[in-house]
């Protein structure tokens, strides 16, 4: 199996000579904050691209696709170094002055979030959609090239797509559609997805195209009992990162084993993501809030207004129809397998033992058969999330990539994890179950 760092589809990765290619676009990093608009005019709809100039200013444009061809990560990782960014505001709002006093609001925090990556990746294209761009980007191209990938799936999206658009209680919840469209705007085009309160901090390229991650995923293939790739051959063309260590289960603080969702990259249309949406539109079409179990995670649902809700609220499960629980049960569907199992007897992750949290996944599709590109990588906890994790300085000299600040709306914030230059040993927790002292990554 051979990639070469042109861009192509997951489909045209396969066995075949060296002059094969990959397709695969960057990902769009949609961290929508507040309702949307309902109706949105070609105008205000527009896809916007983002570069630093040499002196590391902004420069915004529309023209489409400034950068050809689009790189890819790496041959190992052939995701292409697109970019996708997200959030309500308008180009111009992210063009605003900082204020006088300067104390940063979300607007010029989140314009300081895209221009890092930017210039930390400056042969990456680097794609932005306001709210409205995201709706007529899911109406005018993500569902009809849905259709045509699958009938089945493409109308059960369209469904799923117009309950949250017109649904009294999910159309309120903006984050469902911004979920729904960071996995659907990858699989259309390929690329890395970044919510927009996340900030580059190292190179995409030199972080992941290196030996590290290659011996990493060397590692990951021989405990999955594949053949190690050269350096030269896709390995995968979906890679996420694991949102929670595995020392939180053996504490009872989750009971799954769930990728983020706030950073990922993937091939154009890589099946994992097929399923995901295919997971996502079941439980979208399947929402009724009369048979809706409580949250067991009340921090982390969406509250909305409904009229024949006993106190004349409703609390939507984020997590569970659109966020990290639902990957997790799309990527328990798509391999068959228990990830926390994996990653504890195959993977070698020893809940107590840090020196273990540094192991990469590697998940094969249900067909060994099919293409090294239809793999799902997934890496060690902390990656994508924030410096400062001791289990990731020995192998990764914890270069992590990006960081995320966890500025959310649609929830209350329980906690802030801003970027800090200079920063010290976290605190330590007790370990509630045996008196041990452990410190929280």
């Amino acid at each position: 199996l051979t990639c070469s760092r042109s861009s192509g589809r997951v489909g045209d990765c396969k066995q075949q000579p060296m002059a094969a290619t990959v397709g695969l676009w960057v990902g769009v990093l949609v961290m929508v904050v507040g309702e949307g608009p309902t109706s949105p005019s070609s105008e205000t709809a527009a896809v916007w691209f983002l570069a630093a100039a040499a002196d590391g200013t902004p420069q915004w444009t529309t023209d489409n696709h400034p950068k050809q061809p689009i790189m890819l990560t790496s041959p190992q990782l052939p995701i292409p170094l697109r970019l996708h960014r997200s959030h309500k505001y308008h180009v111009d709002e992210l063009q605003s002055p900082e204020p006088s006093d300067g104390a940063q609001t979300t607007v010029h925090r989140t314009a300081a979030n895209l221009l890092s990556c930017a210039r930390l990746n400056p042969e990456a294209v680097t794609a932005y959609y306001d709210d409205p761009a995201v709706v007529t980007t899911v109406a005018q191209r993500v569902i009809p090239a849905l259709e045509r990938y699958s009938r089945e799936l493409g109308a059960a999206v369209r469904r799923a797509w117009g309950r949250l658009t017109d649904d009294p209680a999910l159309r309120q919840a903006f984050v469902l559609k911004a979920d729904f469209f960071r996995v659907a705007v990858v699989f259309l085009e390929g690329g890395w997805w970044l919510d927009a309160d996340v900030r580059c901090i190292d190179p995409i390229v030199a972080a992941l195209d290196r030996e590290p991650i290659r011996d990493a995923i060397t590692a990951a293939a021989t405990r999955a009992n594949l053949a190690p790739p050269r350096i030269e051959e896709a390995a995968a063309g979906c890679v996420w990162a694991w949102e929670g260590e595995t020392a939180e289960r053996a504490l009872g603080r989750i009971d799954q084993s769930s990728p983020l969702n706030w950073a990922f990259g993937c091939a154009a249309e890589h099946p994992f993501l097929a399923a995901v949406l295919e997971e996502m539109a079941a439980q979208i079409n399947a929402y009724d809030y009369r048979r809706t179990a409580a949250s067991r995670s009340p921090e982390f649902t969406a509250r909305v207004r409904h009229p024949n809700a006993p106190d004349g609220w409703l609390h939507i499960d984020v997590l569970s129809m659109t966020g990290p629980a639902l990957v997790e049960r799309a990527l328990r569907q798509y391999t068959g397998l228990d990830l926390l199992q994996i990653r504890v007897n195959r993977t070698g992750e020893s809940p107590m033992d840090r020196g273990t949290w540094d192991r990469a996944t590697l998940f094969d599709p249900p067909d060994r058969q099919a293409a090294a590109a239809s793999r799902v990588l997934v890496l060690p906890y902390c990656f994508f999330r924030s410096r400062g994790c001791g289990h990731l300085n020995a192998r990764f000299d914890d270069q992590v990539i990006f960081h995320h600040e966890f500025e959310t709306a649609w929830r209350p914030s329980f906690w802030h994890n801003y970027a800090d230059p200079n920063p010290t040993t976290a605190p330590m927790l007790e370990d509630a179950g045996t008196g041990d002292a452990r410190q929280d990554l």
